[in-house]
């Protein structure tokens, strides 16, 4: 018994090991399968940047060119935008503010942020009542897709498309993932059941900038798996090694 316990414990202690994985979910019409490409990582060993293309920024031709330049092992697309470029809400890229808090919208009603080495994903609302200084690296995305282990209520039925999110089980491992074109509803009904991400228990997931902005790509040696946006974006989510 106290050895199973100890096995248990070291389980819980320790991360995952950054790596690229797929799986077969039904996620078309009518519950059709697709493959979603995800990569999950632990805080332990890597952290998130917020990878802006606002004024006076560095300006990058798609997601490879942003993820090499700015030392990532992973990354995707990142929030949403207007068609004239700008933020919908809040971006923070290495201290750089662009936009603004924006609590009307439930494509801003996540913020993404890393403070003190974590990664941390809240309401919206209880970001905005934050004290400053503000974190380096913050990001406004929504909807959620999952909240404390369950499907959100209230999501799009309607809508197939190419969708990105982040993920967490609540213990400091986190997933980025790319999904074939599923809706927002059926996305979030597959996360919330117990291991589907083979293993990986999804406490929270919200929803990036989803249709032509979706992207995923990773490192791996000179050739990287990439799945291509087909629009240019505004801002990416990079994982890189602490």
């Amino acid at each position: 018994m106290l050895l199973r316990i100890v096995i248990g414990l070291l389980a819980l202690a320790t991360p995952l090991h950054a790596q690229y994985g797929h799986v077969t979910l039904p996620l078309g019409p009518s519950g059709t399968s697709g493959t979603l490409h995800y990569f999950k990582f632990s805080t332990r060993t890597h952290t998130l940047k917020v990878i802006d293309q606002g004024l006076g920024a560095p300006l990058y031709r798609n997601l490879d060119s942003a993820m090499r330049g700015n030392g990532c092992v992973a990354g995707c697309n990142g929030g949403f935008f207007h068609r004239n470029g700008k933020p919908l809400g809040l971006v923070i890229s290495n201290g750089r503010v662009q936009g603004a808090s924006n609590l009307e919208s439930s494509l801003t009603s996540g913020t993404i942020y890393v403070e003190n080495g974590a990664i941390r994903l809240v309401r919206s609302a209880v970001f905005a009542a934050k004290r400053p200084p503000l974190p380096r690296h913050v990001l406004q995305a929504g909807p959620y897709l999952v909240e404390g282990g369950k499907k959100v209520g209230g999501l799009s039925t309607k809508r197939f498309s190419r969708r990105s999110f982040l993920a967490t089980d609540g213990k400091g491992n986190w997933v980025i993932a790319y999904t074939p074109p599923t809706t927002l509803s059926q996305l979030g009904s597959v996360l919330a059941e117990n291991g589907a991400l083979k293993g990986f228990q999804i406490s929270h997931a919200i929803n990036l900038d989803g249709g032509s902005s979706s992207g995923l790509w990773v490192r791996q040696d000179n050739n990287p798996l990439y799945f291509r946006e087909v629009a240019k974006v505004r801002n990416f989510i990079g994982v890189a090694k602490k």
